[in-house]
């Protein structure tokens, strides 16, 4: 995000957690963060779903101050139980 945004944003965090607190299932579930990167207007945040329209509502909620990019995390355990099934 641009520094210029950041009032902006922060007010689409408090009206995002005020849903979530709500009970929505509008978004995905926050597992952890957000985490800002120090000296860079960048950061991070963990989140949990299966749903990937809860990722484009975040994506939107965010829109224009803000770009996302989703990156999922599986357990290693788990894509070498598939290699291991994709080699037979």
């Amino acid at each position: 995000m641009c520094e210029e945004d950041v009032d902006k944003v922060l007010e689409k965090f408090k009206r995002m957690s005020a849903e979530r607190e709500k009970g929505t299932e509008k978004y995905p579930k926050l597992v952890f963060g957000p985490y800002h990167i120090g000296g860079e207007s960048k950061g991070f945040t963990i989140f949990e779903t299966d749903n990937i329209d809860q990722l484009t509502n975040t994506t939107v909620h965010y829109m224009p101050e803000m770009k996302w990019k989703f990156m999922p995390i599986h357990e290693s355990s788990e894509v070498a139980e598939l290699y291991l099934k994709s080699k037979k």
